[in-house]
């Protein structure tokens, strides 16, 4: 008689990844430096690292820009270099807030979450962004 194998999920744990890093003109950063302030869930450093035994449950990201033409900022999965084939869908800025929300992009254990962040304008400037999500722990 065959069985039947559940994977049973404990509720998420709060994951976070944010900060303000400075973009030169016309060019991009991948996996800057995060904001680190005591939040709950926050993550320190990037890429990050699904733990074994977990999940992660990405929700949502955002990037902001005070002038045009663009920013963007978006999650990939892997090792570098951030490549088309390994982005998650990217959140744009014109002279304002880009956020991507109402999503549930699942990373099971073992891959890495990056983040990259484009400044399409002339003019350097300083970029608030965030990534967020779920850890969830797995039970068998």
């Amino acid at each position: 008689m065959p069985f039947e194998v559940r994977v049973i999920e404990y509720g998420g744990s709060p994951w976070i990844v944010y900060g303000q890093t400075e973009i030169p003109v016309n060019s991009s950063v991948s996996n800057p430096t995060p904001n680190t302030n005591g939040l709950v869930g926050e993550v320190a450093t990037l890429p990050y690292l699904v733990p074994d035994g977990h999940r992660l449950v990405l929700t949502g990201w955002g990037i902001e820009g005070n002038r045009d033409p663009f920013s963007v900022l978006f999650p990939w999965i892997g090792e570098p270099p951030a490549t088309n084939a390994k982005a998650l869908m990217s959140a744009g800025s014109m002279a304002g807030m880009g956020v991507f929300t109402g999503v549930r992009f699942v990373v099971p254990a073992g891959k890495k979450v990056n983040v990259h962040l484009i400044n399409g304008s002339a003019y350097p400037m300083v970029h608030g962004w965030f990534v967020q999500g779920e850890l969830v722990m797995l039970t068998p």
